[in-house]
């Protein structure tokens, strides 16, 4: 009898006297499977073959528990034994013990642990970094970052399908009612201050926007260039779309409250806001301090320059805080990448992309 075959028949036969560790049911196959989480089987150890992770069962292992000699040593013993269940319920601690053993590494990748991540495009390059360099100190984690806006990010969180929202605003009250209909405890945590600048194509001779010229021209009210120090030109309006948090602040500390131009180029992404105006001589878009690039340029608001150290000192009037968001008390693994992004390596990262640490 081949190795694998004895061992489901021992395990088949401790299984069906009930003296395992846990009463799984298992598969038919060459080594057996936990469907259970768990939660639902004690401690998880259901097989020496089978590795469990908290929460989840990912299926059957083979590990190289005992040399053959020993396992059919004690194999031959337990079939003269008088008293079989009991041989059987060793052996199997054996194998078990030579699991966690030998097993160890297999234990470990399989027990990743997972981190999906949602939201801000603004927010999205300080994250992949963040997430970069803390996955290279820690292999065991996995974490999927991708982009959207923040309103798409906390619908994410809402619906219980990311770990952490990204959001450059903070949470409306429409959104609060629906977390609390849902049975979600949104806990939002500031990583950054950023600093939102109107962008020009570098040929534009405006350097300086009042916020009420700002107002104006994102109104519609304000139609050519030439009304703020500009060539005899129609100003082409550039914006980002309501799913963005960066559209949000602008409406909030520009637009104050009024409706933007339906003329305006309504823009999914950061990315996609400086690529329009780079390519248009007469457009103006804003856009993230850390966004920036020689390919558009920035425009001071009421004089002052939009950049870090007056996002910092408030003297800038365009600024705001970058958020993270998450249901409640977090997972360990979660909390611990919260952690990170708190500590002088992670608000180290903040700084090199732009914004301004919160510590």
């Amino acid at each position: 009898m081949k190795i694998a075959d004895m061992h489901v028949e021992i395990m088949k036969t401790m299984l069906q006297s009930g003296e395992l560790f846990c009463k799984c049911t298992v598969s038919t196959a060459n080594f057996p499977v936990c469907p259970q989480a768990d939660e639902k089987c004690g401690n998880g150890a259901c097989g020496a073959n089978v590795i469990h992770r908290k929460k989840s069962c990912h299926g059957f292992v083979t590990l190289p528990v005992l040399k053959e000699e020993r396992f059919l040593e004690k194999a031959s013993k337990f079939k003269e034994n008088t008293n079989p269940e009991d041989d059987m319920k060793r052996i199997l601690l054996g194998i078990a013990a030579a699991a966690l053993v030998v097993g160890g590494s297999v234990s470990a990748s399989m027990a990743a642990e997972k981190i999906n991540i949602n939201g801000s495009t603004t927010v999205l390059p300080i994250m992949q970094k963040m997430v970069e360099s803390y996955m290279k100190a820690n292999p065991g984690v996995e974490i999927s970052v991708s982009g959207g806006g923040s309103g798409n990010g906390i619908k994410a969180l809402l619906d219980k399908t990311t770990d952490i929202a990204m959001s450059s605003r903070e949470l409306k009250a429409s959104e609060e009612k629906l977390a609390a209909e849902k049975g979600v405890q949104p806990k939002s945590i500031a990583i950054a201050i950023d600093a939102v600048l109107p962008i020009v194509h570098p040929s534009n001779p405006v350097m300086n926007l009042s916020v009420d010229q700002l107002k104006g021209i994102y109104s519609g009210n304000i139609r050519n260039w030439k009304d703020v120090g500009g060539e005899d030109r129609k100003i082409v309006v550039v914006s980002r779309d309501s799913s963005s948090g960066t559209f949000e602040a602008w409406n909030e500390l520009v637009l104050k409250g009024a409706k933007v131009t339906p003329a305006a180029m309504m823009q999914a992404s950061s990315g996609a806001v400086i690529q329009v105006v780079s390519g248009n001589k007469f457009a103006i878009g804003y856009d993230s301090y850390g966004y920036l690039n020689d390919t558009v340029k920035g425009v001071n608001v009421n004089g002052i320059a939009g950049n870090p150290e007056n996002a910092s000192n408030g003297s800038y009037p365009v600024s705001r805080k970058l958020w993270i968001m998450v249901d409640g008390q977090p997972s360990a693994a979660v909390q611990k990448f919260i952690d990170y992004m708190l500590s002088p390596a992670g608000q180290k990262i903040v700084e090199e992309c732009g914004a301004v640490p919160v510590k």
